[in-house]
């Protein structure tokens, strides 16, 4: 590998406030923030609006977990409605407080990429025949639907939210917060033995820079996080004198 102080670089400021797409003045067609992020989970969110209780489906690739325990995930909007305003996955999880996620697999990319499309408020794009034309499967604790398309769905309660700045004009960022209430697994993405998510056969559709999707390549197993640690804490005990600490006095609460 070649020492990365000898190679050329192309670079670009962005100065808080600044308007426009700064990368394109250093002659980048697309935003490099979304080809070096990658791959992002795409998060394909269902809600009801408060109203008149029509579904909405939108993907939003600023979508991660953030907790195991309690399980909570997030998905950030940015920008604004083609009409103005807040999309309404955002508004739709505020007011009624809850959403679903449903995660997209490489066969449904199309039907994906068709509820990313700007159509009017009202629009169902995960029902629609135009769109992505799914089944919608009942959920069990929320109210929003799920997208039968999906091969797993998250049912989330609304934990908050977060608006961070924006730098073109009505343009918003908005990250919602969400706590997973009811896990929902097609057992075609289940292991032989039936005891755990097997990835490559969910084979999870990704987000990349540009126009592109990615999916899910090989899998490469290494030594566990927890069998590595131990064999090391016993090569250098000296590197965990706080761990050990912490487990002496859990073990003393327990007795």
């Amino acid at each position: 590998m070649s020492n990365s102080a000898s190679q050329e670089w192309v670079s670009f400021t962005c100065a808080e406030g600044s308007k426009g797409a700064p990368w394109r003045a250093a002659g980048l067609k697309w935003d490099p923030l979304k080809s070096l992020i990658v791959p992002r989970p795409i998060g394909w969110i269902t809600t009801l609006s408060s109203g008149d209780g029509g579904a909405n489906t939108a993907p939003y690739s600023f979508f991660n977990a953030v907790s195991s325990t309690p399980p909570m995930v997030m998905f950030a909007c940015n920008g604004v409605h083609a009409d103005g305003g807040l999309k309404e996955s955002v508004i739709n999880a505020l007011e009624t407080g809850e959403f679903v996620v449903n995660v997209a697999s490489a066969g449904v990319i199309d039907a994906v990429a068709k509820t990313g499309y700007a159509v009017d408020r009202g629009v169902d794009e995960g029902s629609h025949p135009l769109l992505a034309n799914s089944a919608m499967l009942a959920s069990t604790v929320v109210g929003p639907p799920r997208l039968a398309l999906a091969k797993a769905h998250l049912e989330c309660t609304t934990v908050e939210s977060i608006e961070l700045p924006h730098d073109n004009g009505e343009a918003r960022n908005v990250v919602v917060f969400g706590r997973v209430v009811a896990y929902h697994l097609c057992t075609s993405i289940l292991t032989d033995a039936g005891d755990s998510v097997d990835v490559l056969r969910l084979n999870p559709l990704s987000r990349l820079g540009g126009s592109e999707y990615g999916t899910l390549g090989a899998r490469e197993a290494v030594i566990s996080h927890k069998y590595g640690e131990a064999e090391l804490m016993e090569q250098a005990p000296e590197l965990f004198t706080q761990l050990a600490a912490r487990r002496q006095r859990a073990r003393a609460r327990r007795k």
